[in-house]
């Protein structure tokens, strides 16, 4: 077998993804691979092939193909996988998989595959010119192999199956009309059937048959097929067939009914001179502002609307409805429609709507347009204004005064600010909020890209297949109609998924329309049409805002921007429509402004580098000021308000931490380790974990001390987090490393918080004599030095030890003590929390009901602080509680509540404990099979992270696995034992939920 170029490099092995993955040599002895040694092994093959030439880091590989799985256990897994295929593909040189600093890919020039020869071929067809480019196009389609590693199942998978999927049919679609177009009839008949073989459930497929068939004259022949789709329409789908195809076949028919000498079109009576532009797309979206403007234009004092908004987002279509809907009432006399993008002086408006009220212009233009004006009611429509404010603005002003009985509607990205004005700001249409839609919900935003995508691919729906494509990218274009438009008018060759690729990529959206004005031919032209009517000055302001990322206020906008006269200047940028003002979220917040996502990448393009880099620094530097003077409140009372603050924040708060990664270590270091405690609370473990890696990272790069305070405490919370997520390994690296920072730096109170957390993780490895020496060092620092906040989180870690330990004396003594200190610190949420060890102590006791009411009060006030992790807590021992009296009802419906909010905030060791309870759960109503899956599926988990059983279940564990044993025999309890030791975290998790 002879080896075949790819680049100026022979490639070595072919690997097959349609049906594989399968493994084939292009050269030597080897044989041909189709099985590997598990389904993660051919799973991860193929991820590698079909991104050939890129490198992916082992975590991301791991969390692909084992979600879940503790760092340790899942490199071991990894390192297996990767030795099996290795040897898969035997003793050739050079080897396909290329490493790099701990990420690995596949070695592009050594490998190809079916897949890449597919987008070959289409990457050809778009890039030919017109004499090559049907071929290409065939090619493509003769090249795809409809069933891309159907064996699996895996997210990815599934998604990029849908997305080839979506370019075989543009690509077959091209080629039927290609075909068509060059008489090649035959070859166009052999494509489209491909096309229903592929997928009969695509009325577009259907709909290319139907007209090939047309095109050879086999009328009947068309209108069976017709009937056919209708049917797999119907069966498959309970879809209906579309209008345009209904009408596609309802024209066939009538032409093989009618005589062939007759003519087919009717007697046209001659275009009645119009008024008003000529529209070809249907409006919908905006059905309640309509109502509200004619209400408000029926109010006899109201002489202007200004309809203001940025390019593109729909004024001049509202404009338009807005006037049509006016025309047919008798009330309205007269109405004018006034297109003013191409006047830029003022002396030019008077002639232009005399020529639009049909008068002659006179010596006086303006003199001899009112005589028309104020005749009686009229409504003028002027779209286009805002390059004529303020020049034209005393004109406007004197036909307002000499009309008495006129009323004028502009459409302007700039308001005019004339006193008789109401401004009437045109949003954007409303946006997919969530990926499941409620019953009944629709958003404007997704019926207009349908619409117009419809006028490209006439069978164009959503789906399950591109729903979540086609909601993303109507929020990544903030929903604005002409960015819609452009982007529905690419679904003629790309799925909506590469539509959002594409923009992601940063590619502009164009039309090749002629119809639509050049300024909205690109939604870059619509934005810059905007931006030249600003002053240099207020461009560079706006430029600069885009620093910001979710909004802003204007202190915000002042610091880190350098405006003076800040308010001004962000008025004016609102007139231009090109900011958009937010509601405030409480009366007493300062108001919000923002940049709509499409402008904010325009004016960051302004931007130099180096205002990039000082404004960037500036941001930093501001947002982490504000989380200096939060963070030590955020255990206060008044946490939940600065916590809202920080949510809001959320956006700007991980672009400045992503400037910090960059560029200060000091800065990385400082603000990671502050905004730990918000991601802990918000349940975002593993956000907090990569911060804080990555700072601790930057330290290193940039040469920065490890012995300062800044990288111990950096390198604590780092500890804190990884504790709580179960990477006890990690925990202990890095807890060791604040220590001796702390140490050089002799700053005892970080010391003791060091000691502390890393007392709780040898706690729960087990190593409980260390674990007790490091927790009474730290909590002897704390008491000398009576800081109360330090005593209560040590005593954390001895309850921990207690329950780790059943040592009940020292439980017993710790857990009051630190429900005493957290209600003298007034903290809600630490006295929640101490709740919940004082009733498990009452539990232990056997005062089931004094328990439950301590777990209902941690709960109560939990779901007061929104702290999803706690209240996961208490809803299991709530459960807990119930299970022991008996109530299995409530018990499951508490443990299912818990787990679905533990499931939320990568936290492991709490998720683990739930596992247990359900086990004992199942066992209570007899279901043993489900009772031992999960009880050994805990036990696996804990060995993975290193964890032993806490002595407060062990004993119950022990005799309820005794009982399963002898209830379903001891060889069907050692298999599904066995069996429940492979299961992944969430399988496991989706179990319990059926309990």
């Amino acid at each position: 077998m002879v080896a075949k170029e790819v680049g100026t490099m022979k490639a070595l092995w072919r690997i097959e993804l349609w049906e594989g993955p399968k493994v084939q040599p292009l050269c030597g002895d080897a044989s041909v691979v189709t099985r590997f040694r598990s389904r993660q092994a051919g799973a991860l093959l193929a991820f590698l092939a079909f991104h050939r030439g890129q490198l992916y880091g082992r975590e991301f590989l791991i969390e692909m193909l084992w979600s879940g799985c503790e760092p340790h256990a899942g490199r071991n897994r990894l390192s297996v996988v990767l030795s099996s295929l290795r040897s898969a593909f035997g003793t050739q040189n050079p080897s396909p998989f290329k490493t790099q600093n701990d990420r690995i890919g596949l070695d592009a020039p050594t490998i190809q595959t079916d897949v890449g020869e597919f987008r070959d071929a289409l990457s050809a067809a778009r890039s030919s010119d017109e004499n090559a480019r049907l071929d290409h196009w065939i090619q493509a389609v003769d090249l795809y192999g409809s069933s891309f590693l159907s064996d699996y199942d895996d997210e990815w998978i599934a998604s990029t199956a849908l997305a080839l999927e979506d370019e075989f049919f543009a690509a077959l679609h091209a080629a039927v009309i290609g075909c068509r177009k060059a008489n090649r009839l035959d070859e166009a008949l052999r494509l489209a059937k491909r096309g229903i073989e592929v997928d009969a459930t695509r009325e577009e497929a259907h709909r290319d048959l139907i007209l090939v068939l047309a095109a050879r004259g086999q009328g009947a022949a068309a209108l069976r097929a017709g009937r056919e789709a209708e049917r797999l329409l119907r069966e498959r789908l309970d879809s209906p067939l579309s209008k345009s195809m209904r009408a596609l076949l309802h024209e066939i028919e009538q032409r093989l009914s009618a005589p062939i000498s007759e003519s087919s079109s009717g007697t046209k009576e001659r275009a009645t001179p119009h008024r008003l532009p000529t529209t070809w797309n249907r409006f919908f979206g905006r059905e309640e502002e309509l109502a509200r403007l004619q209400l408000l234009l029926a109010e006899p004092h109201v002489r202007l609307i200004t309809l203001s908004g940025p390019g593109g987002s729909g004024k001049t279509r509202l404009a338009l409805e807005l006037a049509r809907q006016l025309e047919k009432k008798e009330s309205v006399q007269s109405l004018w429609w006034l297109d003013g993008a191409a006047l830029f002086e003022p002396q030019l408006l008077s002639p232009a709507l005399c020529d639009v009220l049909g008068v002659t212009p006179g010596a006086d233009a303006t003199l001899t347009a009112l005589t028309v004006l104020k005749r009686g009611p009229a409504i003028l429509f002027f779209d286009n204004f805002e390059q004529l404010v303020p020049s034209a603005l005393p004109w406007l002003q004197e036909l307002i005064d000499g009309a008495p009985e006129l009323r004028i509607v502009l459409s302007s990205r700039r308001v005019t600010r004339l006193s008789c004005e109401r401004e009437w700001p045109v949003l954007p249409l409303a946006v997919p909020t969530e990926l499941i839609p409620r019953e009944g919900e629709t958003w404007a935003a997704v019926e207009l890209f349908c619409e117009r995508a419809r006028a490209i691919r006439p069978d164009f729906a959503v789906n399950e297949r591109n729903r979540r494509a086609v909601w993303a990218l109507c929020r990544r274009l903030d929903g604005l109609p002409l960015a819609l438009e452009l982007a529905a008018a690419r679904v003629g060759l790309l799925s909506p998924a590469h539509i959002l690729a594409h923009l992601e990529e940063g590619d502009a959206l164009d039309s090749p329309s002629p119809d639509i004005a050049p300024r909205h031919r690109t939604l870059h032209n619509a934005i810059e049409w905007s931006v030249r009517l600003l002053s240099p000055e207020l461009r560079a302001f706006w430029a600069r805002l885009s620093t910001f990322r979710g909004g802003w206020t204007p202190d915000a906008a002042s610091a880190v921007c350098g405006e003076k006269g800040v308010l001004n200047a962000l008025s004016s940028l609102r007139d231009h429509s090109l900011i958009v003002a937010d509601a405030a979220p409480d009366s007493d917040a300062p108001i919000r402004f923002r940049l709509l996502e499409t402008t904010r990448e325009f004016a960051n393009e302004l931007l130099v580098p180096s205002e990039r880099m000082e404004l960037g620094e500036a941001h930093a530097r501001y947002f982490l000021s504000h989380v200096q003077r939060i963070e030590p409140l955020l255990l206060k009372d008044e946490s939940e308000r600065l916590m809202a603050w920080l949510h809001l924040e959320e956006d700007n708060l991980r672009v400045a931490s992503e400037w910090a990664i960059r560029y200060d270590a000091e800065v990385a270091l400082d603000l990671s380790a502050r905004m730990e405690l918000y991601w802990e609370r918000r349940g975002h473990l593993l956000e907090a974990a990569r911060w804080l890696e990555a700072a601790l990272e930057t330290a290193s790069r940039l040469g920065y001390s490890t012995k300062t305070v800044l990288f111990g405490r950096a390198a604590c919370e780092l500890g804190r987090v990884e504790w709580l997520r179960g990477d006890l390994g990690r925990a202990q690296e890095v807890l060791e490393l604040s220590i001796v920072a702390f140490e050089a730096q002799h700053d005892d109170i970080a010391l003791a918080w060091s000691l502390n957390y890393l007392g709780l993780v040898e706690t729960r490895r087990g190593e409980t004599q260390r674990a007790r020496a490091l927790l009474d060092r730290a909590l002897l620092i704390g008491r000398e030095t009576n800081y109360r906040e330090l005593i209560a989180e040590v005593l954390i870690g001895l309850v921990n030890l207690a329950l780790m330990t059943g040592d009940l004396v020292l439980l017993k003594h710790s857990a009051p003590e630190k429900l005493a200190v957290q209600r003298d610190l007034r903290s809600r949420r630490g006295v929640a929390f101490s709740l919940l060890d004082v009733g498990l102590c009452a539990q232990i006791d056997g005062e089931t009901a004094r328990a439950r009411a301590c777990f209902e009060e941690s709960l109560k006030t939990l779901r007061q602080v929104e702290d999803r992790w706690g209240m996961g807590q208490a809803l299991a021992a709530l459960g807990t509680i119930e299970r022991l009296e008996g109530d299995f009802v409530q018990a499951r419906e508490h443990f299912r509540a818990g787990l679905q909010l533990l499931r939320t905030t990568d936290t492991r060791w709490e998720s683990v404990l739930l596992l247990d309870q359900f086990g004992f759960l199942a066992a209570s109503v007899h279901q043993p099979e489900h009772a031992v899956t999960l009880l050994g599926a805990a036990h696996a988990l804990r060995e993975a992270a290193g964890l032993s059983v806490p002595p407060f279940i062990k004993s119950e564990r022990e005799r309820v696995l005794t009982q399963l044993s002898e209830t379903i025999g001891t060889p069907q309890f050692e298999m599904t034992w066995q069996r429940s030791l492979l299961l992944e975290r969430e399988a496991a998790f989706e179990i319990a939920m059926e309990i």
